[in-house]
């Protein structure tokens, strides 16, 4: 039996995660999004995204349930993260900054 490769056990929680949301699911999408983030530790500045594209789908759970203080900090660091490796004009980062500018104030 081969072992469990964490990288694409963590990349199937994310997918899950983000179906879960759109299907409303907040609780199941939540705790397989923090399942994702435990199995992607902050990394190198080379592959720091990894982390950053776990902590965005959980700020996102965190949002929805209604969290903003700790979704928000969750987004902008996955945000700052993305920035850094990926680029501004990078998919993931723009799905975070957007996912940010729809948080409402407090």
């Amino acid at each position: 039996m081969k072992a469990v490769d964490s990288e694409r056990l963590a990349s199937a929680f994310i997918a899950k995660a983000r179906i879960e949301l759109a299907l409303h699911d907040v609780e199941i999408g939540c705790a397989v999004a923090r399942q994702a983030l435990n199995l992607r530790p902050p990394d190198d500045l080379n592959t720091g995204w990894r982390h950053a594209e776990a902590q965005s789908v959980y700020g996102e759970c965190l949002a929805e349930r209604g969290q903003m203080g700790s979704a928000r900090y969750q987004l902008q660091a996955a945000l700052a993260a993305l920035e850094r490796v990926r680029g501004a004009d990078h998919w993931m980062t723009r799905r975070v900054r957007t996912a940010l500018r729809t948080l409402p104030t407090a």
